[in-house]
């Protein structure tokens, strides 16, 4: 089978006019247009040029005829490219929601609608996923020093707690996390990291825990018990007052491959970007009650 970039050569020359311009065009030296026209000449064994005794070259009825199909043949395998590439999925890891609400539209924007976000609690589990492939970048909760990989500084999310408006702790002007122990808390499941990070530091903390999000949104406005809200979100919730809660930050990372070109120039866009809220579109997030 002839090699397609001898078709594209035929192609250039025949658009261009002459070898230089030819040349030119492919970013390539005149003796290599030469050479590749005769090429083609040889495994096709029919004469597509006229070549004059003053090195003048012009393609003969023949090689007209062949670039035209050669155009057509390169675009149908530039569109073949095209539809493979649109087949690959783009998948990011994030060990939180709140990284895929702020960055879902700028995502959206480069890779339409083949990007999704998964969410994953384990972060040994999202670095395996990037090492391996599977994920085209990852959002994690702290930085790495790997040389295989590159890592920038995302953003900080702070949790506060809502609390009912009759509940003892809506009283206070601050909770300290030594005041909810014994207590009992509503808790979103679909949290990634933070499920368990709230865990391990609230070991004496007794949690209702609610996977279904209509569920748990129903329960919060019930206001039977306080439950962890991001200031990253509007909570719109009319039955709690928001607390400032002490020690519940976790910052995020977006991490990929350092070889990954296409991921890397994303990752310092978005985070050249973080700053101006109109452009990176960081804002709260009108949500009901979530974490």
């Amino acid at each position: 089978m002839i090699d397609l970039r001898l078709w594209e050569v035929l192609v250039a020359f025949d658009q261009e006019g002459t070898l230089q311009k030819a040349a030119d065009f492919l970013h390539i030296s005149q003796p290599a247009i030469s050479q590749s026209l005769r090429r083609l000449e040889n495994e096709l064994g029919v004469p597509l040029c006229i070549r004059s005794h003053r090195n003048r070259v012009v393609l003969n009825e023949t090689g007209q005829q062949a670039a035209k199909e050669a155009r057509a043949l390169l675009e149908k395998a530039q569109q073949l490219e095209d539809q493979i590439r649109t087949m690959q999925t783009i998948q990011i890891g994030t060990c939180a929601p709140l990284p895929e609400w702020q960055l879902e539209k700028t995502i959206r924007s480069q890779f339409g609608s083949k990007a999704h976000f998964v969410l994953k609690d384990d972060p040994v589990k999202l670095l395996e996923d990037l090492k391996t492939g599977q994920d085209f970048l990852v959002i994690i909760s702290e930085p790495v020093d790997d040389p295989d990989l590159y890592c920038h500084y995302l953003t900080t999310e702070t949790l506060d707690l809502a609390v009912p408006q009759n509940h003892p702790l809506a009283a206070k002007e601050k909770i300290m996390l030594e005041d909810l122990a014994g207590q009992n808390l509503l808790l979103y499941k679909r949290i990634g990291y933070w499920n368990r990070l709230v865990q391990e530091k609230l070991p004496n903390t007794h949690f209702l825990s609610i996977d279904n999000r209509p569920t748990f949104t129903s329960a919060a406005i019930l206001g039977a018990f306080p439950y962890f809200t991001s200031r990253a979100v509007v909570d719109t919730n009319p039955t709690v007052v928001i607390r400032p809660l002490e020690g519940m930050q976790m910052d995020f990372y977006l991490v990929c491959l350092k070889d990954n070109l296409q991921a890397h120039r994303l990752i310092q866009k978005i985070c050249q970007n973080k700053d101006d809220e109109e452009r990176f579109d960081f804002f709260k997030v009108d949500q009901s009650p979530e974490e």
